[in-house]
């Protein structure tokens, strides 16, 4: 079934640019009406052209546009609800994440004091490998602050 295409969407089909198309209209290889194709003209002068090709493209390129559509022809009401919808979530998400950064700073501390209280019974080989894991900790504590 023929069907009459732009120069755009023909050379998309033909799988050439549309100056060469514009070239063949010229020279008078391709003939046009109304600056439209008519596939089966681009099948004589292309004959490799799957017309179920290009119906495939159209399919495309139309889901393509109705989302762009949708996307802005949306009522603002909806986008709002959407936008509250997200802005709660996200709420949420943040105070989780607040809530287990008190969690984990918590577990440093006691992890620190109890390093610290088992200092006193070390001999001076296990006081040395203790204050090291106490020096690396306070200072990992003194990144993790600084960069929140």
């Amino acid at each position: 079934m023929s069907q009459w295409l732009n120069l755009s969407k023909a050379a998309r089909m033909a799988g050439v640019k549309r100056k060469d198309l514009q070239q063949q209209i010229q020279q008078g290889a391709l003939h046009t009406f109304e600056g439209m194709i008519n596939s089966d003209e681009l099948i004589r002068v292309y004959p490799h052209i799957n017309l179920s090709d290009a119906t495939e493209i159209e399919r495309i390129e139309k889901i393509k546009e109705d989302s762009f559509q949708k996307c802005f022809q949306a009522k603002p009401e909806t986008r709002v609800k959407e936008l509250e919808q997200q802005l709660i979530l996200l709420k949420s998400e943040l105070n989780k994440s607040q809530t287990e950064k008190i969690i984990y700073q918590q577990i440093m501390t006691e992890l620190t004091h109890k390093l610290s209280s088992m200092e006193a019974d070390c001999d001076k080989k296990q006081k040395i490998m203790l204050q090291t894991v106490l020096g690396w900790l306070s200072k990992q504590t003194m990144i993790i602050s600084q960069e929140h």
